[in-house]
């Protein structure tokens, strides 16, 4: 049989004839540059920071104090020892509001009534923590509480001032997480470990907001002077900022099968 018979016999034996399809390769594709951050959750991302921010300053043009407080009416829970300890609270509050609205409104993959019912939950829940039965409500009693129990038993204060931070963190997050579950964007792979850093940022966030005292000693018996309001803008910015940044981040794709 001649040479050339046999080479073609092999190549039909072998799938590899005339009428076979050559198999396809298949290539990833290379690696570009990463999508950009879209405007709706950048714009989740950061007004929070930027509704703090714009209430401080509200706060100090309007000369707001106690005695303004009170002729409203809102003396009983914007009153007592909580709010002297740690005003800055007051606008971390509005941080927290602004955040469970966002992240309501910016979830345009969840159904209407259900963005309705996350928002409501997370502000009824983050107002009621926060204000009940008096400013600071059980936030900032629990952060005191943990933190106080921690330093009578032995512990340095940095200490308890770190795990009084975390108890107030806890507290604070768990509206924003309810928020985030009912009425958020739903769950993509790696949530649990995006929750836990932004815990961390929020933790990070009340531990630094707790040396607000010393930056705007006074108020809210007077009203907050200009060098005050830029300390205390700093301070809000610095202790938000890195929870602002997380929430910016897309969550990562889950990798296609080939």
């Amino acid at each position: 049989m001649p040479q050339e018979s046999l080479w073609w016999r092999w190549e039909r034996g072998a799938g590899l004839g005339p009428t076979a399809t050559a198999p396809r390769l298949r290539l990833a594709a290379p690696a570009g540059p990463r999508p950009a951050v879209p405007a709706r959750r950048l714009a989740a991302a950061f007004l929070p920071l930027a509704a703090a921010l714009a209430a401080l300053g509200l706060a100090g043009a309007a000369g707001l104090d106690q005695a303004r407080v009170e002729a409203v009416g809102l003396g009983g829970w914007f009153y007592g020892f909580f709010l002297d300890l740690y005003p800055l609270y007051a606008f971390a509050l509005v941080y927290g509001l602004a955040r469970v609205i966002a992240v309501t409104v910016e979830a345009m993959d969840r159904p209407v009534p259900l963005r309705l019912v996350g928002a409501g939950i997370g502000l009824a829940a983050l107002l009621a923590l926060s204000l009940h039965p008096t400013f600071g409500g059980l936030v900032l009693r629990g952060g005191f509480m943990v933190g106080g129990m921690t330093f009578l038993n032995g512990a340095p204060m940095p200490l308890a001032r770190a795990l009084g931070a975390l108890a107030a963190a806890l507290v604070f997050a768990l509206p924003l997480g309810l928020a985030g579950l009912v009425g958020g964007r739903r769950l993509k792979p790696g949530w649990l470990g995006r929750g836990l850093l932004r815990l961390a940022a929020l933790w990070w966030a009340l531990g630094l907001l707790g040396l607000g005292r010393a930056v705007v000693a006074g108020w809210p018996a007077r009203p907050l002077t200009g060098p005050e309001m830029l300390a205390a803008a700093g301070l809000l910015a610095a202790a938000f900022l890195p929870h602002a940044l997380l929430a910016a981040l897309p969550p990562r794709r889950a990798a296609r099968a080939s």
